[in-house]
């Protein structure tokens, strides 16, 4: 092989997370396969695997109809500003925009009318994956159905949004999401929906063994097992 060339690989992580891709180090032969000399490539990459989705049936969350609660709150102006890939196209200014020939988006300092779904993931440690899916599929399918998610999960929380921007915030934080360590964490889970909160995902007990044991699903007005609520299992990941 003769330097510079291109060498790829396929790489197909099993499991949802943040993976850091590199160093790269390999040893290049001859022609005759006698010499040999090592290589190093110091580049990296970041590859994220999002949690895998389940199918749901209807006309439960797939049509988004375990959300009930819509926001009232008065809206106040924030800001106009540039208008960043992935933004809703609902926020557009367009005449902002026509003034500065390009597109500009107006930002308010809280969402006002807008339909929204806040949905809480709690998880023990070996319950976390399914934790984390769960959410995922709730989450997507509300997007779906043109509602505005946000999500809080213990690696962190994302306010309530929609776009392909905002989807891919959840997913990411969803790749990257561990257990719950926090005492209130557990309180979630037990006390159930609580103000500003829509859906919560408890997956707080530890499974006995890898089986059929799947996250309780809570809203306002009922508990679901996430059985009641899908059709089979999406399998594909992405990053």
């Amino acid at each position: 092989m003769t330097l510079p060339e291109t060498v790829e690989w396929t790489v197909s992580p099993a499991d949802r997370g943040v993976y850091e891709l590199g160093p790269l180090e390999m040893r290049v032969h001859g022609p005759l396969g006698l010499v040999e000399r090592p290589v190093r490539e110091t580049a990296s990459a970041e590859l994220v695997v999002y949690p895998r989705r389940y199918d749901l049936t209807e006309p439960a969350a797939a049509s988004g109809e375990l959300h009930t609660r819509q926001q009232t709150v008065t809206q106040e102006f924030d800001r106009v500003r540039e208008y960043n890939p992935g933004d809703p196209l609902r926020k557009v200014d367009w005449k902002s925009s026509a003034k500065h020939s390009d597109l500009h988006v107006v930002e308010f300092s809280e969402h006002a009318g807008q339909e929204a779904v806040v949905i809480v993931g709690v998880a023990a440690n070996t319950a976390v994956d399914r934790m984390a899916r769960t959410v995922a599929t709730l989450a997507e399918a509300a997007l779906d159905a043109g509602l505005d998610v946000g999500v809080t999960v213990p690696a962190g929380h994302c306010e309530p949004d929609s776009g392909p921007a905002h989807r891919e915030r959840l997913l990411r934080l969803l790749a990257r999401t561990g257990p719950s360590t926090r005492a209130s964490d557990y309180t979630t889970a037990t006390t159930g929906v609580t103000d500003g909160v829509d859906i919560v995902v408890d997956a707080s007990d530890e499974p006995i063994r890898d089986g059929p044991w799947e996250p309780t699903v809570r809203t306002a007005h009922d508990s679901y097992s996430l059985g009641e609520l899908r059709a089979g299992e999406r399998t594909e990941g992405g990053g």
